[in-house]
């Protein structure tokens, strides 16, 4: 009867167990999942930055500073080890990384390098975008002068003629 009971509370157990770890990696396909539409999001994110519509420069900006500046946030801690993270082993492999194993010396520099091309990228982007609203202002401030000039220029034609008129 106790060997009865002991194999129905093992049997009781071990399926529990492989519920929990069925739940265990859904939850880490999850976070690997959402891990990368993150980073998706903040690609696509950036590849907008640099066709920033030179108007609307002002009230984007700082939006895109600090999404980008959270994910550097983000990325410095996966980076760090301080949370899991997903690793590329292969082309097709993924490997989860447990928040308490940090990661190798090879890993973490293959990280950073990742981190400062894409930092890169950002600044480049934020350049060019300053480039073109910098040279969006310089354009309107040129129509704003060739109006001024053209204003000038018919006062002085007003002002002389009626001169010229009166004598």
């Amino acid at each position: 009867m106790k060997v009865l009971l002991l194999f129905l509370l093992f049997n009781c157990v071990s399926v529990f167990a492989q519920a929990d770890e069925k739940t265990t990696e859904e939850n880490k396909e999850q976070v690997q999942k959402e891990s990368y539409e993150y980073a998706k999001k903040i690609r696509l994110e950036l590849s907008k930055l640099k066709d920033l519509a030179p108007e609307n420069y002002f009230s984007e900006i700082d939006k895109y500073r600090s999404k980008m500046e959270k994910y550097f946030e983000y990325q410095r801690g996966i980076c760090k080890g301080e949370f899991s993270t997903v690793v590329l082993e292969d082309i097709m492999k993924v490997k989860s990384v447990d928040a308490h194993k940090k990661l190798n010396k090879q890993e973490q520099k293959l990280c950073y390098l990742e981190m400062k091309s894409f930092q890169t990228t950002f600044v480049n982007n934020m350049f060019m975008a300053r480039t073109r609203y910098l040279n969006y202002l310089h354009k309107n401030k040129l129509k704003d002068l060739e109006k001024a000039r053209l204003k000038a220029i018919e006062s002085l034609n007003k002002s002389f003629s009626n001169s010229l008129y009166r004598r």
